[in-house]
């Protein structure tokens, strides 16, 4: 029950945060991620996995990160390098990650 309460939690923070960033829906790249463009993104997860082989056996993992990103060069569009698959931005920065697990059977 407690990794299905953490799993809403997640989920209305993450509502939460896309209804506070709903002024970046339908924009132009080349506008928006100008060069040094600073960045902060988050990311969570939650898994409950069970099978029929052991009665009351199963697994819930979570995992909730966050990162701090600078777009040193903004956008680059290259067609030539590798038909175009490197189109896009190189992102540096830090990353923290925190993860649990709770394991029955």
């Amino acid at each position: 029950m407690r990794g299905h309460l953490a799993g809403y939690g997640l989920t209305l923070f993450a509502a939460a945060l896309l209804a506070l960033s709903s002024s970046a829906v339908g924009f132009d790249v080349n506008d928006t991620f100008l060069p040094m463009f600073k960045v902060i993104s988050d990311e969570g997860a939650v898994v409950n996995f069970t099978t029929g082989r052991m009665a009351g056996g199963y697994i819930n993992a979570w995992n909730v990160g966050a990162r701090v990103s600078l777009l040193p060069f903004g956008v680059i569009h290259n067609g030539r390098v590798l038909g175009g698959a490197l189109d896009g931005a190189l992102e540096v920065g830090l990353a923290s990650a925190s993860v649990g697990m709770e394991i029955r059977g």
